[in-house]
Formats: C-alpha cells, sequence, structure tokens
C-alpha cells in the first residue's frame, strides 16, 4: 500500500496491488487500506482530497467503493510502464465525506481489525515508516511526505 501526499495541493493519492488469488485475502482487509489511507490523508496529512483509480474490470474494490457511497470519476486509459494500456476508473474522497465513509468502513471490518484501525487513528504516524530517497528509514512528518 501507498500514500502519497502534494502537500501543497492538499491532495492524497493511494493505491495497493494485492496481487495473486484474492480469494485468499482476509475479508475485510480492502476496506481496512482504505481506512489506514484515509485516516492518514484527513488526518495528519490534512488533505482536501484523497483519491484513487481502480482497474476497470476489478469488480471487487469498484463494489466496495459503491458501498462507501465513494462515486465512481471518469474512466481513462492509463499507460503502465509496460508499455500496455489499460483502462482505469478514478475515485475521489473529500474531507466532508470521510466520516461518513470512515463509519461505513467499520461496520466491514472485524472487531479486531475495528480495534487496530482505532489505534492506527490515535496515533498513525507512529504506526508508519517512510523511506527516504534513498531506502533508508526516515521520521515521517506531515511536511516531509509530499510528491517528489
Amino acid at each position: 500500500m501507498n500514500v502519497d501526499v502534494d502537500v501543497a495541493r492538499r491532495r492524497g493519492r493511494w493505491g495497493c496491488y494485492l496481487g495473486g488469488d484474492l480469494r485468499d485475502l482476509r475479508p475485510g482487509l480492502f476496506p481496512l487500506l482504505v481506512g489506514i489511507s484515509g485516516t492518514l490523508a484527513f488526518g495528519p496529512f490534512d488533505c482536501d482530497v484523497l483519491c484513487s483509480e481502480v482497474l476497470a474490470d476489478n469488480s471487487a474494490p469498484r463494489r466496495l467503493n459503491a458501498f462507501l457511497g465513494i462515486a465512481a470519476g471518469e474512466s481513462r486509459l492509463a499507460q503502465r510502464a509496460s508499455a500496455r494500456q489499460i483502462e482505469v476508473v478514478d475515485y475521489a474522497i473529500r474531507r466532508d465525506e470521510w466520516p461518513r465513509v470512515a463509519e461505513k468502513i467499520g461496520t466491514l471490518l472485524t472487531k479486531t481489525m475495528r480495534r487496530r484501525l482505532d489505534d492506527f487513528s490515535r496515533d498513525p504516524l507512529g504506526h508508519v515508516h517512510h523511506r527516504d530517497e534513498f531506502g533508508s528509514n526516515a521520521a515521517p512528518d506531515a511536511t516531509g511526505m509530499e510528491n517528489r
């Protein structure tokens, strides 16, 4: 999972690649990742919006976004490093929508996951491990995690 923040524009972008056989994933993992990303974006990084893109043919995260009330934006072709073009759908959560989305996320998590997300929410930066441009551990802070 990654969360990139453009501090000057107050915009976050998050994404993850879970790969492999998605049937092997623990139920609630994807909502948990949305919860962690939103907690970071709308908490210490003070974003106005958190964006993501989902492969157009990836129905599970698209259904989750619909359940959470995150409206689909435009669909577009995106160029990947493999020189392949794929269709993606853009999504965005605004700051004023986050409390409602976070509440719905809580309904999808196990008790243990909810407890862990609540714990994370109390001190998000205490749980984040960030690497600097040289691959060394760097202390995260709300001003040093912007896109470079």
